[in-house]
């Protein structure tokens, strides 16, 4: 098994390449793995099938593990093709809400998890597909 790291290097590189952007709604259409029944994309991540959606929430904003059934990620913009993590905002079932902007784009990140954890990803990932 890679460590963390390498997995989200990894997903991140097949969300840009699987990813394109509509200029008209700012959405990171990802178009590979897309599922005829629901239009959600898909890709594996240690080889298991995810929601594009979960793994870029995973990659950009951090602070949850990705097997965590406690975490819920849904999407500003109602867009299920979507990636961007400018639309997306991962929600805990025990309470508290993390999204890009206010806990990754800030100068001081703001924790919205019980144990202190931020997770914010590395600024190397941020602006790919802008």
């Amino acid at each position: 098994m890679t460590n963390i790291d390498d997995q989200k290097d990894a997903a991140h590189e097949r969300i840009v390449f699987g990813s394109s952007h509509d200029q008209k709604t700012d959405c990171w259409l990802f178009l590979r793995g897309v599922q005829a029944k629901t239009g959600i994309g898909t890709l594996k991540v240690n080889g298991q099938l995810r929601t594009a959606s979960r793994v870029s929430a995973w990659v950009y904003i951090g602070g949850f593990d990705l097997d965590d059934r406690n975490v819920l990620v849904r999407r500003t913009c109602h867009n299920l093709a979507c990636v961007n993590p400018e639309h997306l905002s991962i929600h805990f079932k025990y309470g508290g809400v993390r999204t890009y902007e206010t806990d990754c784009k800030s100068s001081e990140p703001v924790s919205c998890v019980p144990d202190g954890r931020h997770g914010c990803a590395d600024e190397g990932r941020e602006a790919d597909l802008a």
